[in-house]
């Protein structure tokens, strides 16, 4: 694999970045962090402030929408729900914004696939169903999952920390719990599809794969447990493997598919970010940091060239966002070199039949 290159460091936020992403066609990306900054900025490798929005409350999590253009969507620790749009304007000023406050308890995770968002606050995750930009609809929330009967004592309060629409009908979602496992609800009638009973005591986030095959989930204890999902949303999942690193107790990192599906990008709490071949599941990369950094959030776009956006925690006015980009392997250079070459080949013949054809 061809080794990324720090292209941009960025100092914009004041306190911890918790969640990043970029929009589906790469061109710009979103932060938030507990300063309650939403800053969006350009991508292609630029890394230029477009817009800040200030909220109330830490931002926990956000999303760009699928049908709204350059919309981003994001929770804070007050449980608002802000719509943010830049509705492709040319100036870069947002043009519109719209506040959903009647979501229970702080927002850890959300969801979006067509007119639906899923968010899970609190103890609850609740399905809201969406018809404009500004028209939001309070439609379901999913029963509290059960408990493990195997287990003695009670288990605390249920929290959603990952959520993943299954199947083109979006009639499955997926729920990973901190403490009450990974569920497939059936949003059809509410029951459970079926249940992973995971190998570590708690769960942090989780991945979907692009092909809904695997399950890749970053755990509190030793790093990442990855599952077979099979090819049937009413089957059950079945344990693989975990690719082991350390993970202090209580810190929750990221975890996403890159690559098509043939990879993982994780963060870690020991000052790097950490990619993992899917298939294998064997380290192939890190993204070096500061030795006492805690990467709590990363996010990756490619179309060409790759890009990752990663986030420091827990440093205060030095938490940053660092940019790379994937230093293009020889083949990779020797083809535009390659095809302006064959370009001014095909000139010349073509010049030449010209002259030819007049003589």
């Amino acid at each position: 694999m061809a080794p990324y290159v720090l292209k941009k460091t960025i100092n914009k936020h004041y306190d911890s970045i918790n969640t990043l992403a970029f929009s589906h066609d790469g061109s710009l990306f979103a932060s938030g962090a507990d300063d309650g900054l939403i800053i969006i900025f350009q991508g292609h490798s630029s890394g230029r402030e477009i817009r800040r929005f200030q909220v109330k409350a830490p931002v926990t999590t956000l999303l760009w929408h699928s049908r709204f253009g350059h919309t981003v969507v994001a929770g804070d620790a007050s449980g608002d729900v802000h719509t943010l749009s830049l509705q492709n304007d040319s100036s870069n000023r947002n043009s519109f914004y719209h506040a959903l406050n009647s979501v229970p308890g702080p927002v850890h995770c959300m969801a979006q696939s067509g007119v639906w968002l899923a968010i899970g606050s609190g103890k609850v995750v609740q399905l809201i169903k969406q018809g404009t930009i500004a028209t939001w609809e309070t439609t379901t929330l999913l029963p509290d999952p059960p408990k493990f009967p195997e287990l003695e004592g009670e288990l605390p309060e249920p929290m959603a920390r990952s959520l993943h629409f299954l199947g083109a009908s979006e009639d499955v979602l997926l729920v990973t719990y901190l403490d009450h496992g990974v569920i497939a609800w059936n949003l059809k009638n509410l029951e459970i599809n079926w249940r992973i009973r995971p190998r570590s005591c708690k769960i942090g986030c989780s991945a979907v794969s692009p092909d809904e095959k695997t399950l890749a989930v970053t755990n509190l204890y030793d790093g990442i447990d990855w599952y077979s999902l099979g090819s049937n949303h009413f089957m059950d999942a079945s344990f693989q493997h975990t690719t082991t690193h350390p993970t202090p107790e209580n810190v929750i990192l990221p975890v996403t598919f890159i690559y098509a599906g043939n990879a993982v990008l994780s963060g870690t709490s020991y000052g790097c970010a950490r990619i993992t071949d899917a298939n294998n599941w064997s380290l192939t990369g890190k993204l070096a940091h500061e030795p006492e950094d805690i990467v709590q959030a990363a996010y990756s776009y490619s179309r060409g060239v790759r890009h990752i956006v990663t986030g420091v925690a827990e440093r205060g006015s030095e938490s940053v966002i660092r940019y790379w980009v994937q230093k293009p392997s020889l083949k990779q250079r020797a083809e535009p070199a390659k095809e302006q070459v064959q370009g001014l080949v095909l000139d010349v013949i073509l010049r030449y039949a010209m002259l030819t054809m007049t003589n």
